[in-house]
């Protein structure tokens, strides 16, 4: 069973969320996004050129930039503790 953190909570899903694995990279742990979000029924979207992920559900939203620890969280600038990296093609 795979399991993750979102503010506070848990969920967690039988099986493997992506076929990539976990990277630990200076004690955060980085994971394959868009399989965690599709299970959570997030509509996510990839803009090649800006190199940017966006997500939006139910009045939620999110948009974070590849190399960036600069996020977007529901229309508000936030800072993340690593930048978001794509490796193989996967972010």
């Amino acid at each position: 069973m795979s399991s993750f953190h979102m503010k506070g909570g848990q969920a967690a899903y039988p099986g493997k969320f992506s076929k990539s694995e976990p990277i630990l990279e200076n004690g955060v742990t980085l994971v394959s996004m868009r399989p965690i979000l599709e299970k959570l029924d997030v509509k996510v979207n990839w803009d090649e050129a800006i190199q940017t992920v966006s997500g939006a559900k139910e009045g939620l939203s999110f948009s974070i930039q590849i190399g960036s620890i600069d996020a977007i969280a529901n229309g508000k600038a936030v800072k993340l503790e690593a930048a978001p990296k794509l490796i193989q093609n996967v972010t």
